[in-house]
């Protein structure tokens, strides 16, 4: 009985999956231009729309699987099944945010683009300076500070830039949480 929510949330969150990577083959994507935060924050709000859109299939299968239809009054009340729609759910998101963790990774860790470049270079190596002249750190600086400009998390006055209230509750939430985690500060 337990194992029905589980393999939904596995189901569903296969299906998400496959869903995502559809639609982001059909997209547009980020204009050249266009800072990456942008895209990212598309990324992450198609990503909650397709999982929001499957958890109303998954409840519904839940609670009305097609060969229990005749005792769905007892299952409803039972506490057994509250249980198990609980660790379905908990499967569910963890699945979705594992997903999510490993988009962020892959596209926006510098490790993974420096690998990246490594591995597409002509002879699958390169140099200190090769990687440089390929991912110069400045474009980086200040396609990030662009970004964060557009998206209303800093602004820039002269030379200086500021968090604005939305960069200061990000910047809260990021130290918080690094702290939590001990991952010291910094990126």
């Amino acid at each position: 009985m337990v194992l029905i929510g589980i393999i939904l949330a596995i189901i569903f969150s296969f299906v998400g999956l496959i869903a995502h990577l559809i639609i982001s083959f059909f997209r547009k994507g980020r204009a050249p231009d266009e800072p990456v935060i942008f895209e990212l924050s598309r990324q992450m709000k198609l990503l909650m729309w397709i999982w929001g859109i499957l958890l109303l299939p998954f409840m519904f299968l839940f609670f009305f699987p097609p060969s229990a239809i005749i005792v769905l009054a007892n299952r409803l009340n039972s506490v057994i099944a509250k249980i198990d729609f609980s660790y379905g759910i908990i499967i569910y998101l963890f699945l979705a945010f594992i997903y999510l963790t490993l988009y962020y990774l892959v596209n926006r860790s510098v490790s993974a683009t420096i690998l990246e470049l490594i591995e597409t270079s002509q002879n699958k190596r390169l140099s200190v300076s090769e990687i440089k002249q390929r991912y110069d750190i400045e474009n980086k600086y200040q396609s990030e500070l662009k970004g964060m400009l557009e998206g209303g998390f800093i602004t820039q006055e002269s030379q200086y830039y500021s968090n604005t209230l939305k960069g200061k509750i990000f910047a809260a939430i990021a130290s918080f949480m690094k702290q939590q985690l001990k991952l010291g500060a910094g990126g």
